[in-house]
This record gives C-alpha cells, sequence and structure tokens, in this order.
C-alpha cells in the first residue's frame, strides 16, 4: 500500500512538472504577452505565416477610423513588426534585413549617392503589396534615414516632397518672370516728334485722311519690326491707325 501511495505522489509530482514545462513553453512561443487582445483571425493569420516566430507584444490601435492591431515578434535572427486588420489582413509589415542581403540595385544606389556610408540598421517595408528599403546609414559623423525601392530609386519624405514642390514652383517663377523680362525688353514703345515721321507715313497719312489732325504719334518696335501707331483726328471723329515705314497701312 506504502509502494502504491510512493507511485501516485511520484506520478502527480511528474504530472505538475510536465505541466510546468509546457506553460512555460507556451510562455516562451508568446513572448509571456497576453494575446486575449488580438482577434482570432489575426492570431491565426500571424501563426499560419510565420510559425517559428515569438510574439513579444500586441497591441490595438485606430488610424483613419480603422481599428489595426500590431503583432510585435522575432523569427530568428529577424524583428518583424505588423499591422492586421481584425479580419486578419496584414496591411503593413516591417523587418530587418542583414545589408549584404539587399538587392543589388539598393546598394548600388546607395554607394554613388552616399559614398563610405555605414549601415547601421536595415529593415524592409511592406505597405499595401509595396516594398521599400528603409536604411539608418551613418556617413562620416553625421546619422540619417533614407528609402529606397527596389528598383534603386530613393524614395524623398514627405517633408523632402514638399521642399521639392516648392523649388519647382520657385523655378517656374523665375522662368516665367524672365520670359515677362525678355518680353518686355523685345517690345519697345516710344512717342516720337510729328517732323520725325518718316516720308511715306506722311505720306500714306495725306491720302487716305486728308486733312487730319496728329493728336499722337509713337514708334512701336516688338521683335526688331517697327511699325508707326498714329491718333488722329479726321473732322470730328477719333481715329487709331498703325502705319509700317514704307507706308502701308496696317490697321
Amino acid at each position: 500500500m506504502k509502494s502504491f501511495g510512493r507511485l501516485t505522489m511520484i506520478f502527480l509530482a511528474l504530472t505538475l512538472v510536465l505541466s510546468g514545462i509546457a506553460a512555460a513553453q507556451d510562455k516562451l512561443k508568446t513572448g509571456a504577452v497576453d494575446l486575449k487582445i488580438l482577434p482570432p483571425a489575426v492570431l491565426k493569420a500571424f501563426q499560419t505565416a510565420y510559425p517559428k516566430a515569438v510574439i513579444k507584444g500586441a497591441s490595438k490601435e485606430t488610424e483613419n477610423g480603422v481599428t489595426l492591431y500590431e503583432v510585435e515578434s522575432v523569427d530568428g535572427q529577424i524583428n518583424r513588426d505588423l499591422l492586421y486588420t481584425a479580419d486578419g489582413k496584414a496591411t503593413e509589415i516591417e523587418e530587418t534585413v542583414a545589408p549584404e542581403n539587399l538587392p543589388a540595385p539598393v546598394k548600388q544606389t546607395l554607394a554613388k549617392e552616399y559614398p563610405g556610408a555605414k549601415i547601421l540598421k536595415a529593415e524592409i517595408l511592406t505597405k499595401d503589396g509595396v516594398k521599400l528599403f528603409e536604411l539608418s546609414i551613418q556617413v562620416k559623423d553625421k546619422t540619417m534615414g533614407v528609402t529606397i525601392d527596389p528598383q534603386g530609386r530613393i524614395e524623398k519624405t514627405p517633408a523632402e516632397e514638399v521642399k521639392a514642390k516648392e523649388a519647382e514652383e520657385t523655378e517656374k517663377d523665375e522662368e516665367n518672370e524672365g520670359k515677362e523680362t525678355a518680353a518686355k525688353a523685345a517690345e519697345i514703345e516710344e512717342t516720337v516728334a510729328l517732323e520725325n515721321l518718316p516720308a511715306p507715313v506722311k505720306q500714306i497719312l495725306a491720302k487716305e485722311y486728308p486733312g487730319a489732325k496728329i493728336l499722337k504719334a509713337e514708334i512701336l518696335t516688338k521683335d526688331g519690326i517697327k511699325l508707326f501707331e498714329l491718333s488722329i483726328q479726321v473732322k470730328d471723329k477719333t481715329v487709331e491707325v498703325t502705319i509700317d515705314p514704307q507706308g502701308k497701312i496696317i490697321k
């Protein structure tokens, strides 16, 4: 009877130990994180996609009126943060990547634009199906962030986009001002004394408007072409007439 009692005690002890190990393993797998905050669809989607990953953190946030669930995890040497909708769809994935595993175009752009730069941290950001490489680099004694797409194009930050747009608008304004200045320089209008009008102009005026009185005379030079703009009075009527140096009425 005593032997039976001892066996029972040993069996119960082993059961408790095994239960403790199982519980510890379960905590290890989830990073001792309370997963009740995550909807079943989110947890299932994560565990299906990353069966060996350990969840280190879970939280809920609202973005533009949409509730999202963030899962922070470690998968071997990879740190991975994900955003899920309640139905288990991953909308954003951010994961570390070894610098040597960066695509060749990304490395080439980095070497060209930031020669001698040291990569401090490299991450792959996948958002709405678009993949970008976010790098933290050190150039001499300065630390900076740069985002490059898989083809090697540097992505501008929103602030840089605004700055570039402002610079472009300023450049256009300066270009338009230059054109206006050039246009003004190409067009010169100046008064001229009546006695200094060319003979052909006086002759056509006397022929077409006999007895006309010249009220005002100007020379208009535009794109190298000279015209004479006259304001004349014929009887009780004021007329504007334009004549070229050869005595031809333009209008």
